[in-house]
């Protein structure tokens, strides 16, 4: 009798919980294998990334290649190389350069913001900082005739009265 009872409740506990008899080898097959993500070293990403920028650049979406060398440049942070991030932000900037030349209504601001981070990049060379001075001079130059068409603008026009005698 206390065998009928136990073999009752084994039976009422396993469809109590779905197993039935012809489940377990289902249950089986579903065994869940661990996924195993490969890892993505900060230099691949690195290097992924870069190819991803100057695809861009070639196809002429320089903004989007800027955009693309910016976070070029928060990558080479993880590789601790500084110098790269120097570089990419000088592609950051020259991609809008680029943009402008096209089009002068390009916003040149984030361009000359891109190029400040990139010239106090410690171990730059000289030859690195010709090409960052460069840019900015001409970034420089455009921003300032832009603020002088502001001025221009703000000032009223100066009319002469004729005095009558």
């Amino acid at each position: 009798m206390k065998k009928i009872i136990l073999a009752i409740l084994v039976l009422f506990l396993l469809v109590s919980i779905g197993i039935t008899a012809d489940k377990p080898a289902e249950v089986k097959k579903k065994v869940v294998q661990p996924v195993v993500e490969k890892m993505v070293s900060p230099e691949d990403q690195y290097q992924s990334l870069k190819a991803e920028a100057w695809k861009l650049c070639k196809e002429e979406k320089f903004i989007e290649a800027s955009k693309a060398f910016v976070e070029v440049s928060d990558l080479a942070v993880k590789t601790f190389r500084p110098v790269r991030q120097g570089w990419m932000l000088n592609n950051a900037a020259n991609m809008i350069i680029e943009a402008h030349k096209k089009d002068n209504t390009v916003d040149l601001k984030p361009a000359l913001t891109y190029l400040e981070k990139a010239a106090v990049v410690e171990n730059m060379d000289d030859g690195w900082l010709s090409k960052v001075e460069s840019n900015m001079g001409y970034v420089k130059f455009w921003l300032g005739k832009a603020e002088i068409k502001k001025e221009i603008k703000k000032v009223e026009p100066v009319t002469k009265e004729v005095k009558k005698k």
